[in-house]
């Protein structure tokens, strides 16, 4: 197989594997509103404005992605701002994109929010929110809350949606329906002239639970198998239903693990991709509760990537999609190769019985 070809394949895995092709709900999509950007440099389902004099620093329109500060790995969300009387600055971050019909379950608000420097209540900016049909609510300073943001430690905000209400307490009927929140704005507020910089992390919806903040148990299981240019990580499910996610830590020394990625709880796999043939890591894996109380890791186990047979690779995409369509009902389809149309590739794919090839 030439280098084009096994690319090709290579690039059907990496669609296989997606985490946007899979469709089924669970209670993650009720709560989590944002967990970490897929896309690097960029949150992808983000927007901003900024007016000068008011500085606000965007990536190509969009809020950055901080991969220094955050809750959950890999990344977070940077905000650095200065604001003036005679500027504005305004961003916003989509959370209706994954599912169109899904909905959102909790009478609260939470982010987390870090700065390095600290952040009082004046210097906060505003905060308002709109759901899937336009309705919006008041504007309320980020760290109403709290009040006090304390320098270089992460607090978990909790907003209350009823505390969304304006200066004059509007009498009006309130239509902003927090099951079908969509987008979550930020904007200038005090117009201090001063830098200030906060990364934000982990937006979810819930209500107050009290009680669960011992260890949850350490997920058991983890292996690591080697392939052309990634490693396939596996483990047992937990039983524990307060687990919102595992915590999969990294390693190329043994020694040296640093946060890699979350993984949703009800998924036992993940993909590492490390980019070439030959390469050495080492895992460890934990699991961290919806109050963020995080197990005791793993013991560490250790994989490498290797060289592959074409036979190999096609076996490892047929895999693949076998996991992904979770039905043992097979067709075979032919077709000429777009490299080389005198040669015809023979495919063995795996579909659910109660679906048919599109052409």
């Amino acid at each position: 197989m030439g280098a084009v070809m096994r690319n090709v394949v290579l690039g059907i895995l990496l669609s296989l594997l997606s985490p946007g092709l899979v469709l089924a709900q669970d209670g993650y999509d009720h709560h989590v509103a944002f967990d970490n950007s897929l896309a690097d440099g960029s949150v992808y389902y983000s927007h901003g404005d900024v007016l000068a004099p008011s500085e606000f620093e965007l990536v190509d329109g969009k809020l950055p992605v901080e991969t220094r500060h955050f809750v959950s790995p890999p990344n977070g969300i940077g905000l650095k701002w200065r604001s003036t009387s005679t500027g504005d600055w305004s961003v916003s971050l989509q959370f209706q994109t994954r599912y169109a019909s899904s909905t959102f379950v909790g009478k609260n608000l939470y982010l987390w929010c870090y700065s390095e420097e600290g952040l009082s209540l004046a210097d906060s900016p505003a905060l308002f929110l709109l759901d899937s049909d336009g309705h919006g609510t008041p504007a309320i300073p980020l760290l109403d809350s709290v009040k006090t943001l304390p320098a270089g430690q992460w607090v978990r905000l909790r907003i209350p949606f009823d505390s969304f209400v304006g200066i004059m307490k509007d009498t009006q009927e309130q239509r902003f329906d927090s099951s079908r929140l969509s987008r979550m704005f930020i904007r200038q507020r005090l117009d201090d002239n001063k830098p200030h910089t906060l990364y934000l992390d982990e937006i979810t919806v819930g209500d107050d639970v009290v009680g669960i903040m011992s260890l949850p148990h350490t997920p058991e299981g983890l292996a690591g198998k080697g392939y052309d240019r990634h490693i396939d990580l596996t483990w047992s499910a937990t039983n524990d239903s307060n687990v919102q996610y595992y915590k999969i830590y990294r390693s190329f020394d043994g020694k040296t693990f640093a946060p890699l990625t979350t993984q949703r709880a009800g998924r036992t796999r993940y993909e590492d991709f490390l980019g070439e043939s030959g390469k050495k890591a080492f895992y460890k894996i934990s699991a961290v509760t919806t109050t963020y109380v995080e197990s005791e890791p793993s013991q560490a186990i250790s994989a490498a990537t290797r060289a592959m047979s074409d036979d190999e690779l096609l076996t490892m995409v047929q895999e693949a999609g076998f996991r992904y369509t979770g039905k043992p009902h097979t067709q075979t389809r032919e077709w000429p190769s777009r490299f080389c149309q005198a040669t015809k590739i023979s495919w063995r794919w795996v579909l659910p019985a109660s679906e048919s090839w599109p052409w």
